[in-house]
């Protein structure tokens, strides 16, 4: 289950030391808060992340986040991914994540943004499965896009990471400080394995209401 005050503390923390801006803190909070649309699912969540995109993953200051009492659970070239206390997780990424960074024709931006949030429901239960399997549902009845990826003979990869399903949320969003669209959503249920054996990358669909576009890539192992 998420400590949500330290999840706060450590979202605090990171504003204050200009790894989240203002509006994308407050983007955080809202997931958080009791009256989100999705409270139920994230009652249910074991860890959510914020997935930053930076210039290069591989130049980050990684003491100061092992400071903080973070640990690194994952690494590859332009990608680290540092597990807090509380439940809050803090991935970076220089590399192709998403459609977005391959219709623009760079996954390294010039500036530091919030490319999403992450919800993990890790305790593959028949009640959690419920939850999730009705979230696209709800973000056809609010006009929101959805995506969706894996099944049960085919897990999401990204790298050497697997997880078995994700549905991608994309609502409307009034914060456009960093990035003029909608802070996509992604929910993902099942065990996260790493997966020596095989590399791939499940990319980020973009917003299907404004996109499409080829949702995987094969990086080198």
């Amino acid at each position: 289950m998420i400590d949500k005050e330290q999840v706060l503390r450590r979202l605090n923390w990171c504003r204050e030391n200009h790894w989240l801006a203002s509006c994308e803190f407050d983007r955080i909070c809202e997931v958080l808060h009791p009256h989100f649309v999705f409270a139920e699912t994230m009652e249910a969540a074991e860890t959510v992340h914020a997935h930053l995109k930076v210039c290069d993953a591989d130049a980050l200051p990684e003491q100061i986040f092992l400071d903080e009492g973070a640990t690194i659970h994952y690494r590859k070239p332009g990608f680290t991914k540092f597990q807090f206390p509380g439940g809050i997780n803090l991935i970076f990424s220089s590399i192709p994540i998403s459609q977005d960074d391959l219709r623009n024709g760079s996954s390294a931006p010039e500036k530091m943004f919030m490319d999403h949030i992450g919800i993990d429901l890790r305790n593959v239960t028949p009640e959690v499965t419920e939850l999730f399997d009705a979230l696209p549902r709800a973000a056809r009845q609010r006009g929101w896009g959805h995506a969706a990826q894996g099944d049960i003979s085919s897990p999401v990869y990204c790298c050497h990471i697997e997880v078995g399903r994700k549905h991608w949320i994309y609502p409307e969003d009034k914060y456009t400080e960093r990035k003029a669209r909608s802070m996509p959503l992604e929910f993902a249920l099942g065990e996260l394995k790493i997966n020596n054996a095989s590399s791939g990358c499940d990319l980020r669909p973009s917003d299907p209401r404004f996109h499409s576009a080829p949702a995987t890539c094969h990086l080198p192992s």
